[in-house]
């Protein structure tokens, strides 16, 4: 055979090798470019004598000649194959990987603390982001079959309207700026139109929070190809501490010596002996004697199986639990009320917002999503006893009784002003700019806590998860890490104001959803531990705070293993209450005879969830609800009496609720 053919033989066989490998790397491989479809490109490199080993490619290193793959022009055919996901072809090495890695705050040395005073960033966490954006990305944004309109709603998770969800967005939610989102939301909506659109979009999800140094366009889109090449060195970089003890239940002698502190000093003893007026109640009248129907209004604070009646919800032998107030608008996080009862601060929905007789609800006061209810002005007059706040949600009220707090989304704004705002209000609005009012840069889930012996508070926050009941999930699964941190700074009461002195960090390793006793020196947190290769809750941790010369500690005292939401002190220390969302081991104390019962998987399934009372003295807890299906009780929370409030939500009727409960004062009386 003449040297003509042999290399032309020698052509066709290289290049047939070349199509079988690489045909071969795409069909074995969903996402591209994995290892096997670099290794296809460094074959063909390899076979024309560019490099002197496939390797090459793979790692990042290169020998003389030098040769980029990423230059490389595969034949027409091939590259249709390719372009069909717009996935880098360069590959990312291991020096490469890590700075994606420290980009988003993971479990890695170096990484930056954009994301950690948020939640905790562990393996398990981007790998499912990861996927997230890399559908989303794939089905909606790179899908040439949908229309403009389609891809929208397939961020939506194919609803057609209706809110955008950063669960359901994964990584994404680090890139709303980026060049192909915003081409979406332009090809979806008019010129005058795709801004907007796009903004709420961005206000919906965008992560980390405004002006925590998000991700730039360089950083999103050297995390997308990393993404979209499989998360290279993910398991190799990320080899966080897991923690995987199991929650060990106890109540600490020095728990109880605190308990004991706290009655004698903490602010329930100090508000009585003020003679604090509680909303509902007689002056100087036994607690237990509050929300009493008056004669001529039998129908007020009616009694919880009088006004729900085949909805009724209580639990036996727990109490008195009457109704409150009927909300007449859909509320969105936490609920809390004043220290005295009289008022109840919700952030509402930006999607469930009933419009009210007043107009209040109009396009003008579209920043006003935060509520505070004045009970008593529901009581005394026939107009709307509902104060507009320009923030968002996480109302807080101060254990003096002196001020409240909200948090601002996506700014991470905290507003602190005067009760006496909410109660002189006549406009029944108040603006951020009000010259009464401090707006200091903060966190989400803040909580406050002051002795009753001094004028200071400390102001808390943290690692969380969110436990909107609006949430896809039920429990929100705990997603603290070795890395998990608290922040605690000092309130300054300067008599004509508020000053927020700065943070100071401690670490947390596996807690988060803290929540600071109104008395300043106890703290209760959900733990996290790895079971079966994922998070879960590990009961909740109490902890002493300490400080020393201006630096904070905590020591542990006390350990409930029982499961539920963030979880809140009363005004002596001696009880917790929370909300748990109904699983299949709850049967027994539910009444239902397995786990399969149909009606406990019912109430599974409408995502029902209970309100639980524990006695820190015992360690033992009491279900105060027993929901029916689609309702939800959530936000229990003390006033300094000792009454309880929270939340009821019925689905079944879309109906919300103020609901009260002497639980705790019958149970401290035993």
């Amino acid at each position: 055979m003449n040297t003509k053919w042999e290399n032309v033989m020698r052509f066709c066989f290289s290049y047939c090798y070349f199509r079988a490998v690489v045909t071969l790397s795409v069909l074995m491989t969903p996402t591209l470019p994995s290892q096997a479809s670099q290794s296809g490109w460094s074959s063909m490199a390899y076979l024309l004598g560019q490099l002197q080993d496939p390797q090459q490619v793979a790692t990042g290193r290169q020998t003389e000649p030098t040769f980029s793959v990423s230059a490389m022009q595969p034949p027409v055919d091939s590259y249709q194959i390719l372009s069909m996901r717009s996935y880098a072809v360069t590959p990312f090495d291991r020096g490469r990987a890590l700075r994606v890695l420290q980009s988003i705050s993971a479990e890695v040395p170096g990484a930056h603390p954009r994301c950690l005073t948020c939640h905790g960033v562990s393996k398990n966490d981007i790998r499912a982001w990861g996927r997230f954006l890399e559908e989303k990305w794939r089905l909606c944004l790179e899908n040439s079959s949908s229309d403009p309109a389609q891809k929208i709603n397939c961020l939506r998770n194919g609803r057609t309207d209706g809110p955008f969800s950063a669960s359901e967005l994964g990584l994404l939610v680090v890139g709303t700026d980026n060049k192909k989102v915003k081409n979406a939301f332009r090809d979806a909506y008019s010129q005058s139109e795709w801004q907007s659109h796009h903004a709420s979009f961005t206000d919906a999800i965008v992560m980390p929070p405004s002006g925590n140094d998000p991700l730039n366009s360089g950083e999103f889109d050297e995390l997308l190809k990393w993404v979209q090449g499989g998360m290279p060195y993910l398991d190799e970089l990320v080899t966080s501490n897991q923690q995987t003890n199991k929650c060990r239940h106890y109540v600490s002698e020095s728990l109880k010596l605190k308990i004991a502190d706290s009655k004698l000093t903490g602010w329930r003893a100090y508000h009585q002996e003020n003679l604090l007026p509680f909303f509902g109640c007689q002056g100087g009248s036994d607690s237990l004697n509050c929300f009493e129907p008056p004669t001529d209004n039998p129908k007020l604070f009616a009694l919880a199986k009088d006004f729900f009646k085949d909805r009724n919800f209580e639990a036996p032998e727990v109490g008195t639990t009457r109704h409150v107030y009927s909300i007449p608008f859909e509320t969105q996080f936490w609920m809390r009320s004043s220290v005295d009862g009289r008022f109840v601060g919700y952030g509402l929905s930006k999607y469930g917002i009933h419009p009210t007789p007043d107009g209040y609800d109009s396009l003008v006061d579209a920043n006003l999503k935060a509520r505070i209810t004045d009970l008593k002005s529901m009581l005394e007059s026939a107009k709307d006893p509902n104060l507009r706040i320009e923030s968002d949600f996480d109302p807080f009220f101060l254990p003096d009784n002196s001020a409240f707090t909200f948090v601002q989304d996506k700014t991470t704004k905290l507003s602190m002003c005067p009760l006496g705002v909410a109660r002189d209000s006549l406009s029944r609005r108040l603006f951020l700019n009000d010259e009464r009012c401090v707006v200091e840069k903060w966190g989400y889930y803040q909580s406050l806590g002051s002795s009753s012996r001094g004028s200071d508070y400390y102001l808390t926050t943290g690692n969380f998860v969110p436990d909107g009941p609006t949430e896809p999930s039920r429990e929100s699964k705990p997603s603290f890490s070795s890395t998990s941190v608290l922040q605690v700074a000092k309130v300054l009461n300067l008599g004509s104001g508020f000053q927020i002195g700065p943070a100071r960090v401690i670490k947390t390793p596996f807690l988060g959803d803290f929540q600071i006793s109104p008395n300043g020196s106890l703290l209760i947190s959900r733990t996290a531990r790895f079971s079966e290769g994922t998070k879960v809750q590990n009961g909740y941790r109490i902890n002493q705070l300490i400080e020393q010369e201006g630096h904070y500690e905590l020591q542990e005292i006390g350990s409930l293993c029982y499961n539920g939401s963030k979880a809140n002190f009363s005004y002596d220390d001696r009880f917790v209450v929370y909300h748990h969302y109904i699983e299949s081991q709850d049967y027994a104390e539910l009444g239902f005879s397995s786990e399969s019962d149909p009606a406990l998987l019912s109430l599974i399934a409408s995502n029902s969830s209970n309100v639980y009372l524990v006695d820190l003295l015992t360690g033992e807890k009491r279900l105060l609800t027993k929901v029916k299906r689609g309702q939800l009780a959530l936000f229990p929370h003390f006033r300094a009496d000792g009454w309880i409030y929270y939340e009821l939500i019925d689905k079944e009727t879309t109906k919300s609720y103020v609901i009260a409960t002497d639980a705790a004062l019958r149970l401290e009386r035993l």
